[in-house]
């Protein structure tokens, strides 16, 4: 190409040179930024797209925010804070807190220590983030990426030292690690048989066979130790020990099989294992867990060293629940039988179901089309679900339950999906309602697709509360409620403020709801403070603020009515009362005249 010399901008057509800056560039940086330079460049880089969890800037996060706020689930908003933090980006960080309208979890301290930005660790610390909640663990990611540093961090200010995070250092194959997190426990506390399988399975999989082999020597003499029986542990030690080594990811899997047959030989001549193990099946288990022809593979390699497969061989089931069509097919031809139960199958992410279940059907695999079906719905899988709707038919389906699971992802087009698909308005024949009287078909489409809006909410999707509101979806007091809550419960801002602005309101509140929202802001404020970091902890402030039908009287009310000690019961009424003033509302009738800092912000719209 002929370049201009009196345009200097020409040279970024040549895509080489584009290339070749970007890969200077830290991750997802250049994607986020070249295409401001002008439109070629971004045409250059339309084949990249931006993995969010090496990590972005925070104001391209802010920008994607603000413009797609509404469309996104709180699942995928907190998961762009947490990109915020796996990038380190300090300064923008609280502002992207602010932009995603959400409380901070564990997920987002989760990114900061899995990337080692110690710096956002210590920020988002400062802002109440926990280490630890639902099934995210902080320490654990660390250990994952083999965050030497976050991890001794995480653990001096705080962490519980789980074994969760031993068996994610095992697996990542850093012993080093590993053996720090098991010196953390006390040297008195006796290993169970348990605890001894969970270690194994970690270090087989994710360890190197010398690596393998000194665990392996420890756990037999301290499980012997804590007086068990070395001909009841070993047999089970060494199924698990196939399994582990038949799925390893690592290149040495041959190995560690062959040295499990070593140590085979050795109990059975010690007279501690049969000589004819089953535990040998177990190896078949693992190697259907790979993906796609590598179980295969691994499979011919078991059969060539004699491994015979069982009739009633668990890894068909296994090869079936991964969509493996041909690993499933290859262990029918070696003669085992078909799963006992229908198989719930779950492909692996970038696979759809349109594309493993025909071949599996075809088979003969039984297969569990419900909870299948919702498998599809939570990966978000429109195609797979479009399938079993198009092939199966809705009849094959409880069909409401499949529509909570669509509310529930916050996916406004699988909930277009189903509703074009629903049978209450086709020829599926009539539907009984609750009292088992037979429903017309509007009455059917109106059964099915009312008391959706708290599944919705607790999902945080704007987008799905206006699809539901714009399709006439019943709603009443009660669903109102249990919107609100879900909200709160997530500490969700953005969904509160959109049912408020929906027009949803708390007419009334349950005892139980009221005292969750009570202790959850009398917990916060005992460990942080009044009013500090409020903006992403404080839900029921919102709520109050907001005016939307909840007041400090019904809450005394409900407080009140519960079976708590008086220190308990004194200690929330006097957090009510603390909101009382730090809200300026009156007890009937909340007014938002003076808002406090906090809710300041959670009311105030997003700034770019």
């Amino acid at each position: 190409m002929k370049l201009s010399r009196h345009d200097a901008s020409s040279v970024w057509q040549q895509d080489l040179v584009v290339h070749r800056i970007f890969s200077f560039l830290p991750p997802n940086y250049g994607v986020c930024t070249l295409p401001l330079v002008n439109k070629s460049s971004g045409a250059t880089l339309d084949c990249l797209a931006v993995k969010v969890s090496d990590g972005v800037p925070g104001w391209a996060v802010i920008a994607q925010l603000a413009r797609k706020r509404a469309e996104l689930t709180l699942r995928q908003r907190r998961k762009l804070v947490g990109a915020v933090a796996a990038y380190g980006d300090v300064d923008w960080l609280e502002r992207a807190v602010e932009a995603a309208g959400c409380s901070l979890t564990a997920e987002v301290m989760a990114a900061a220590a899995r990337a080692g930005k110690l710096e956002c660790c210590q920020r988002l610390q400062q802002l109440g983030c926990p280490f630890k909640d639902g099934g995210t663990d902080s320490l654990a990611s660390a250990a994952t990426a083999g965050q030497r540093e976050a991890c001794e961090w995480l653990l001096a200010n705080g962490a519980e030292c789980s074994r969760e995070a031993a068996s994610a250092a095992a697996q990542s194959g850093d012993a080093e690690l590993m053996r720090f997190f098991w010196s953390r426990h006390p040297p008195s506390e006796p290993l169970s048989r348990e605890s001894a399988c969970w270690r194994l399975v970690a270090v087989a999989r994710g360890c190197d066979l010398a690596t393998l082999k000194d665990v392996w020597g420890t756990l037999v003499a301290m499980l012997c130790a804590a007086d068990y029986d070395r001909g009841y542990v070993i047999p089970q030690l060494l199924a698990v020990l196939w399994a582990s080594a038949a799925g390893s990811p690592r290149p040495d899997w041959q190995a560690k099989l062959e040295w499990a047959e070593e140590l085979e030989a050795a109990a059975v001549a010690a007279g501690e294992a049969w000589e004819t193990s089953p535990c040998r099946a177990a190896a078949y288990t693992g190697a259907a867990q790979c993906p796609g022809p590598e179980a295969v593979a691994r499979m011919q390699w078991l059969r060539r060293r004699g491994y015979l497969v069982p009739p009633s061989c668990a890894a068909a089931e296994e090869a079936a629940s991964c969509g493996n069509l041909p690993a499933y097919a290859y262990l029918r031809q070696q003669g085992a039988s078909p799963p006992a139960r229908p198989v719930e199958v779950s492909p692996p992410p970038g696979v759809s179901l349109a594309e493993a279940l025909p071949g599996l059907l075809k088979a003969g695999c039984p297969v569990d089309l419900q909870n299948t079906a919702h498998r599809a719905i939570m990966r978000g899988d429109k195609a797979g679900l479009e399938w079993m709707l198009h092939k199966l038919g809705a009849g094959a389906f409880k069909y409401h339950l499949l529509v909570i699971d669509a509310a529930r992802s916050g996916r406004v087009d699988l909930l277009e999906l189903l509703w074009d698909r629903d049978p209450a308005v086709g020829p599926a024949g009539a539907r009984l309602g609750p009292d088992g009287a037979q429903l017309g078909a509007l009455e059917r489409k109106q059964w099915t697709w009312s008391g959706l809006w708290p599944f919705a909410s607790a999902a945080g999707s704007v987008a799905a509360l206006e699809w539901l509101r714009d399709k006439g979806c019943a709603r009443d007091g009660a669903t109102d409620c249990q919107a609100y809550v879900a909200a709160a419960r997530n500490g969700d801002y953005l969904t509160l403020r959109a049912l408020k602005h929906l027009g949803a309101r708390v007419e009334a509140v349950s005892d139980e709801e009221a005292l969750e929202l009570v202790e959850e802001a009398e917990a916060f404020a005992t460990e942080f403070g009044m009013g500090a970091c409020s903006y992403t902890a404080l839900p029921l402030e919102l709520m109050l603020m907001l005016g939307c039908g909840l007041t400090g009287d019904m809450l005394r009310r409900a407080v009140g009515r519960t079976e708590l000690d008086e220190a308990k019961r004194e200690a929330l009424l006097a957090r009510i009362e603390d909101l009382d003033a730090w809200c300026f509302f009156d007890s009937e009738s909340p007014i938002a005249t003076a808002p406090s800092r906090a809710a300041r912000i959670m009311l105030a719209p997003v700034e770019t």
